[in-house]
């Protein structure tokens, strides 16, 4: 392969189609903007490249990259030598509707209003964010204003399907592919209504996934594929999960296909969710697992990531078998994911908590190859008419328990308050707001979105846990502690972790005693919590209280015997101690562990 170009964008970009060209452009301003200029009309509307948008969510060049390496991405590294990669740079919070939403449309969630997983029903039920709650234009209207056709496949927040020139399928027919759903009324799913028997064709079922497939996956035995699609089998089994990931996939190829051959669109967007899913599923069983990770789901599902990347790939060949020598590919992704050091220490899949942001990286993928890419900024400012649907439904248990499995949705949420069903917003969207304002130095806004989403869903751990950040930054430290506590009290995500960066910035405030106290009574309930002790011992020992730091030193050698770190803490906490024995003791195992500990050396041959 020849060396590839290589650049950053950051996730703001959305596309416009002018002949074979591609530009990454910043669409208009924000809604309310006066004086538009017109939609410039697409140059070369009768000839020219057209282009293919691939979407794979949650891919990270830190995975991909050895895959590459190992010759077993062909077509990812083909479309990379015909023109260039690079990193895109992601925005928090990392939550795929609110990312792919900005992708399609250049504007920041405070301004596209796709806030959350799910938007109120008229019953004030929850449902799935759909086409109704975006407040601007996506490219797919752009482009259809131009009177030239579109394909959107699969992409978030595309329920109902709006009426363009061309055809959308919208996210919702992954519901149709779900153990029981296949008989599933795909009504406002497919926009014309006269492609739905077309759809109904194409869509692949679970139980049209051959078990061999699933096999080549995973270390699984046919009778349990089948036991985990039986009727009354639990939602949330990762295999029947896995084999729900490759019936949406397939789906999404064979749908992209059809449109492409049958259209021929200027532009055809696709989305594969599937690439990040199995990182929620999966990760922490590749090698090496996580710890505490069980020894038999390493053996069965550690190598499935990989070689559903590798399936993957092939889905993305077939598509790029469809290019002509006019046409340009973009592949891109909406955020990275944790897959080695970064992972978050926990094998559940999110059934207690909404854990999924953990798992996500800020720098995702982005690769353009083909015909003619070109990469400066346009800006557009446009009036596109935007239909408004309210959702036809509140989400189905398939779709919740989906979002439960992959960490999207804690298992004691949807139970608003009052204000909470009297709100536009749901818990979700109101938090996203908040951290949307918070990344962007609206303390203020932030402080209010946060407050509103506790007051609509008072048990809403993240919020509180958000809530506490804003009043810390604001030098309020007393009530954020009382926040951060509640947050803990009601199963914060992570908490060891959470308590121990809570910890320090309040010690960066000059609170260093509130430090203390935080990771104290943590270390209190999580006694065998190497990360809260260690932290514990080197708070207590800035405060010069050493023989408190030294206990919790010998706890954290006690229960990761094998970190210098904390080897070499015990070591300098019993030498202010003068306790040089174990001081010596202590130095001479960390050494043995870290030779490359000069100044340890130094004191030691002295």
């Amino acid at each position: 392969m020849s060396p590839a170009k290589r650049w950053a964008i950051a996730v703001g970009g959305a596309l416009v189609v002018a002949g074979a060209a591609l530009h990454l452009v910043r669409l208009g301003a924000p809604p309310g903007a006066t004086s538009p200029v017109p939609l410039r009309p697409a140059e070369n509307q009768t000839g020219g490249g057209r282009v293919l948008v691939v979407g794979l969510d949650g891919a990270d060049w830190r995975f991909l990259d050895p895959l590459l390496a190992a010759g077993k991405l062909p077509n990812l590294a083909r479309a990379i030598d015909h023109g260039a990669r690079g990193t895109l740079r992601s925005f928090v919070p990392l939550l795929s509707p609110l990312l792919w939403t900005t992708i399609a449309t250049g504007h920041a969630p405070e301004d596209h209003g796709v806030l959350d997983f799910f938007e109120r029903a008229p019953s004030g039920e929850l449902a799935m964010v759909g086409s109704g709650a975006r407040q601007v234009p996506a490219i797919w209207n752009i482009v259809s204003a131009a009177r030239q056709r579109v394909g959107v496949i699969g992409w978030w927040a595309s329920h109902p399907a709006e009426t363009v020139e061309g055809v959308i399928v919208s996210n919702r027919i992954n519901d149709s592919t779900f153990p029981g759903r296949e008989t599933t009324d795909l009504a406002g799913v497919v926009a014309p209504v006269g492609w739905t028997s077309r759809v109904e064709q194409l869509r692949v079922t679970t139980n049209q996934v051959p078990a061999e497939r699933i096999r080549a996956l995973a270390a699984v035995s046919p009778e349990e594929i089948a036991a985990a699609l039986a009727p009354g089998a639990p939602l949330e089994n990762p295999l029947r999960m896995l084999v729900q990931t490759v019936a949406m996939s397939e789906t999404t190829t064979r749908l992209a296909q059809a449109a492409w051959r049958e259209l021929d669109p200027r532009l055809l967007m696709v989305y594969y969710e599937g690439t990040d899913g199995i990182g929620h599923l999966f990760a922490p069983y590749v090698m090496p697992p996580v710890a505490g990770a069980p020894p038999a789901a390493v053996a069965r599902y550690g190598r499935t990531p990989e070689a559903f990347y590798a399936w993957i790939d092939g889905q993305l060949g077939e598509l790029m078998a469809l290019l002509g020598p006019a046409d340009t590919l973009l592949v891109v992704s909406d955020h990275g994911f944790q897959w080695g050091e970064g992972r978050p220490p926990t094998t559940e899949s999110g059934t207690l908590q909404r854990n999924a942001p953990l798992w996500h990286a800020l720098d995702g993928v982005v690769v353009v190859s083909g015909a003619a890419a070109r990469r400066e900024p346009v800006d557009y400012t446009q009036r596109v008419p935007l239909e408004r649907a309210t959702p036809d439904r509140a989400a189905s248990e398939e779709e919740l328990a989906q979002l439960r499995a992959l960490g999207y949705l804690a298992g004691g949420a949807g139970k608003p308050s009052a204000a909470g069903l009297a709100e536009k917003l749901t818990p979700g969207a109101l938090n996203n707001l908040g951290a949307r304002r918070l990344e962007t130095g609206d303390l203020a806004a932030a402080e209010e979105a946060f407050r509103r989403a506790i007051a609509a869903e008072p048990e809403y751990a993240g919020a509180h846990r958000n809530l506490a950040n804003v009043l810390l930054r604001r030098g309020e430290s007393a009530p954020a502690v009382a926040a951060f506590r509640e947050a803990l009290r009601l199963g914060v995500s992570d908490p060891e972790r959470g308590a121990v960066e809570f910890a320090l910035a309040l010690a960066e405030k000059g609170e260093r005693e509130a430090a203390i106290t935080v990771v104290g009574e943590q270390a209190a309930r999580r006694p065998d919590s190497y990360l809260l002790q260690l932290n514990l011992g080197t708070l207590l020992a800035e405060s010069g209280r050493f023989d408190g730091a030294l206990a919790a030193y010998r706890r954290a050698t006690e229960i990761d015997p094998q970190s210098a770190l904390a080897w070499r803490n015990r070591g300098l906490a019993a030498l202010r101690l003068v306790q040089h024995d174990e001081a010596a003791r202590a130095f001479t195992r960390s050494l043995a562990l870290d030779p490359d500990q000069p100044d340890l050396q130094r004191m030691v041959r002295r």
